[in-house]
């Protein structure tokens, strides 16, 4: 019996299912900028990078007290995370040696992912690159990609990044591999794995017993929580966590429902507030890392809901993240962020007695951005957008 590994089976998937959630946007005008680091050669590591956003300087949206977060990933995930993140984050992807095994020449590759690759936002600043000199020195390549788009003076830089998602090639270095250089270039890393399992516990099993290794390594230590081990913060989500959210629609698809809790993470981690109590700015006991959250949402759709409906969720997300991801941290609370509610988050929390809601250890409500349609009454009573963040480690059962 030959064994494959996860990378070659999922990448065997890559022109499928895989590619669904990422299907090519409609064409837009070309990269702005386009750059050849290294000289390369037969046996170099060929990346080709693509990135798109609105310049903080003449961005159409500004976000109150707004971070500089950055979003990466590669072609392929469950998520299509671009198509939902706000505006405000502009979004890059990373394909390994694809093109280059197509074409003798730097250029000529060059051309041809400018030619392929389709950008998802209009009127957005576009630059396009290849770099030839291999994966551990690809920061130099990187860093030419953002430099234009500088923070203000001692804002740090912060990269979200999909941890879960591949690319074609069956060769490609994993994110453990690559994270490195992004350490170079970004203040502070936060990761997001989308789990397809119940949980991690679950999904380690799955991977350890599908896809064994010859020296009884672990499948799952190698491809995903290798990479883990290098962010400052990981969020993970499940289809599983998501449904426990029941005032989410039942009609949407397992993409749509985490595209909406990401499109909640990414406007709030535009908060400076909100991203450094992820991050456990301040803390006086010891730092994790990396900080473990599974993330999920509480939505109240209905003047008819009340703080019932909502301990109802949220208890029932305390027991779900203990029994299918890891054992909750002792001594540390839940992080509550309120994305949109239809009255102040903070009036809402001062007129409830749940323990679960008073001891949140971060109780914050962020505006609700301006290009977001409202679902709520005339006088916005009884809507909420809960995002949920439940410290946990990561153990097995």
């Amino acid at each position: 019996m030959i064994n494959i590994d996860r990378r070659h089976f999922l990448t065997s998937l890559a022109a499928t299912s895989a590619c669904g959630a990422v299907a090519p946007a409609s064409a837009s005008t070309s990269a702005g900028v386009s750059h050849i680091d290294g000289k390369g050669g037969e046996f170099s590591d060929w990346w080709f990078m693509a990135r798109e956003g609105y310049l903080r300087s003449t961005m159409p949206i500004v976000a109150t007290r707004s971070a500089a977060v950055d979003f990466w990933s590669m072609p392929y995930s469950d998520i299509d995370h671009a198509g939902h993140l706000p505006p405000e984050i502009p979004t890059g992807v990373l394909w390994y040696d694809y093109f280059a095994g197509r074409n003798l020449e730097v250029c000529e590759a060059l051309d041809q992912f400018r030619t392929e690759y389709r950008f998802k936002r209009s009127n957005a600043a576009h630059s396009v690159g290849v770099y030839t000199d291999g994966t551990d020195m690809l920061s130099s390549s990187l860093q030419r990609m953002i430099q234009d788009d500088r923070p203000r003076p001692g804002e740090p830089r912060t990269a979200l990044i999909a941890l879960d998602s591949l690319g074609p090639s069956p060769r490609e270095p994993i994110w453990a591999r690559i994270l490195p250089a992004f350490a170079q270039c970004y203040d502070r890393i936060i990761g997001h794995i989308h789990c397809p399992r119940r949980g991690l516990r679950e999904w380690k099993s799955y991977l350890d017993a599908v896809f064994p290794k010859d020296d009884g390594s672990s499948d799952f230590e190698q491809s995903i929580w290798s990479a883990a081990l290098r962010c400052d913060v990981v969020i993970v989500t499940s289809a599983a966590l998501v449904e426990t959210d029941l005032g989410l629609s039942t009609h949407a698809s397992t993409e749509m429902l985490t595209g909406e809790l990401m499109r909640r993470f990414g406007h709030a981690a535009l908060d400076r507030d909100v991203l450094r109590g992820v991050l456990g700015a301040g803390e006086n006991r010891t730092r994790r890392k990396p900080r473990l959250y599974a993330f999920g949402s509480a939505t109240l759709t209905s003047p008819h809901h009340d703080i019932r409906d909502l301990d109802l969720i949220l208890e029932r997300q305390r027991k779900f993240v203990s029994g299918a991801f890891g054992d909750l941290v002792p001594n540390e609370l839940p992080l509550f962020i309120a994305t949109a509610a239809g009255h102040h988050w903070t009036d809402f929390l001062a007129g409830t007695d749940s323990q679960l809601l008073t001891g949140s250890q971060l109780s914050l409500e962020v505006a609700a951005p301006a290009y977001r349609v409202r679902r709520d009454t005339a006088d916005g009573a009884g809507v909420l957008d809960l995002i949920t963040l439940w410290p946990f480690q990561f153990t097995e059962a």
